[in-house]
């Protein structure tokens, strides 16, 4: 299991790390069944951010989760394959949070990091 110092070295490095900052809003779209969304619960704790969670049944609606993100989420972590199936259809620019997209839990094809990256316009994208 996760040690409560393991924890806590995470959420005193890895935001800093992913450029989070004090009083941001933080959106989850994935379930809490995996560790993926701890970034984004532990990192609003600890910066005194807003943690928006987004419904179940709107994580699969590309249309839902842009106008999410557009509502002002700051940062966001989300699986590449999510979100490479929600742009899909209206491409990726609005996918992207205003400051930070983090991806992780799997790995993301080079070229389509690239169209992201691109598609992000000079707003931040890591790989955790």
């Amino acid at each position: 299991g996760v040690t409560h110092g393991g924890l806590a070295n995470y959420v005193t490095s890895v935001p800093a790390r992913l450029g989070f900052e004090a009083g941001g809003r933080f959106g989850l779209v994935q379930g809490q069944g995996t560790d993926l969304g701890n970034t984004m619960v532990f990192s609003s704790l600890v910066s005194g951010g807003v943690l928006d969670v987004l419904d179940a049944e709107a994580v699969t609606d590309p249309q839902a989760v842009a106008g999410f993100v557009a509502g002002g989420v700051d940062f966001l972590k989300v699986v590449p394959s999510h979100l490479a199936a929600l742009g899909a259809g209206d491409g990726l620019a609005g996918l992207v949070p205003s400051r930070s997209l983090v991806l992780g839990g799997e790995a993301a094809p080079v070229g389509w990091v690239r169209e992201l990256v691109s598609a992000a316009g000079g707003r931040a994208v890591h790989n955790h």
